[in-house]
């Protein structure tokens, strides 16, 4: 709503100073030419901003004007103290900054905000249903390197090579929890990276400092680079020839994870089977879901994935001769 976005936009201004049009539209995702818009409805409500041109230039209120915008209203002060504490913070060790901070906040009332009467109705589960998710026993480690601008030493593996070990000296950026799974943003030789922090065995700060890139935004990096990693692994394609019956479970376990059939599929008809075309994200994504439904799938192509499944058939069947 155009409110809130005059809301968002005095707040910019109040807390960060001058801001060119460029970067007001960058913050709130909108066209430069809607906050030329707002700025000058803004102006016409009676809001004191002004623009400076130049390098340092930018839209900036008045000095000495106050909104008073940044004072949370009950409502606000509400919502987040209904806030669970996310397995990501926990994994943290945040858990005491976060009941900190929402101390602050109801204390900060005359009146007490209950918090039991709004957590009894709302509640954010954001842990797995498998219980024994991945101890990330470095992850403080990093966090406090990447706090505190100094460089790490890691040793890692990579998928590509499993079984070798690799050492580098990093520049940590930032962390990213994506699905229960921590990754961490670095750079090195000049190019920035992303690795599994499950893929890091050995991790220690070291002594050096480094200067954070001025203009580096992790949310716009790591957004841009799922885009890049989805395209890539998101257009292997497979033709494979199935019963007719069973053709729409398929489908529907590939593209969306659904629980696979469980009835023994019929044998191998010309007449009652059917091809089709499924997409997975990669030769491992697609061999490993196929091996799934054993016999209720035919590889037609391409024939290194027929010969790869054909393989791990004839492995499983020698193991139990």
């Amino acid at each position: 709503m155009r409110a809130d976005r005059l809301i968002s936009l005095i707040m910019l201004l109040e807390t960060k100073g001058a801001l060119t049009a460029k970067e007001l539209a960058e913050k709130l995702e909108v066209s430069q030419r809607t906050i030329y818009r707002d700025i000058e409805a803004l102006c016409t409500a009676g809001i004191p901003v002004y623009g400076e041109a130049g390098p340092e230039g930018g839209y900036r209120l008045a000095e000495g004007y106050k909104s008073n915008l940044n004072k949370l209203n009950k409502e606000e002060a509400m919502i987040l103290l209904s806030l669970n504490m996310t397995e990501q913070l926990k994994e943290l060790e945040l858990g005491s900054k976060l009941d900190s901070a929402l101390l602050k906040i109801r204390s900060s009332y005359k009146t007490p905000l209950d918090k039991e009467e709004i957590t009894s109705r709302l509640y954010i589960d954001s842990s797995s249903w498998n219980k024994k998710s991945m101890h990330v026993s470095y992850l403080n480690v990093i966090y406090n390197a990447i706090s505190n601008n100094k460089k790490l030493s890691i040793t890692y593996y990579s998928n590509n090579s499993p079984g070798n070990e690799f050492n580098k000296i990093i520049k940590p950026y930032g962390l990213v929890a994506k699905e229960r799974v921590w990754y961490l943003v670095y750079s090195t030789q000049g190019k920035v990276w992303v690795i599994n922090i499950a893929n890091i065995i050995r991790v220690e700060e070291t002594a050096e400092v480094f200067i954070y890139p001025k203009g580096f935004n992790l949310k716009v990096f790591w957004q841009a680079w799922c885009q890049e990693v989805g395209e890539q692994y998101s257009s292997f394609n497979v033709r494979v020839k199935v019963p007719k019956s069973l053709a729409p479970s398929i489908a529907a376990y590939v593209e969306e994870g659904r629980i696979p059939f469980s009835p023994i599929p019929p044998k191998y008809n010309e007449q009652e089977w059917i091809e089709k075309e499924l997409t997975f994200y990669s030769f491992e994504d697609a061999r490993n879901k196929l091996l799934i439904f054993g016999s209720a799938v035919k590889v037609l192509e391409p024939m290194a994935l027929v010969y790869n499944i054909k393989d791990y058939a004839e492995q499983v069947l020698n193991l139990y001769k």
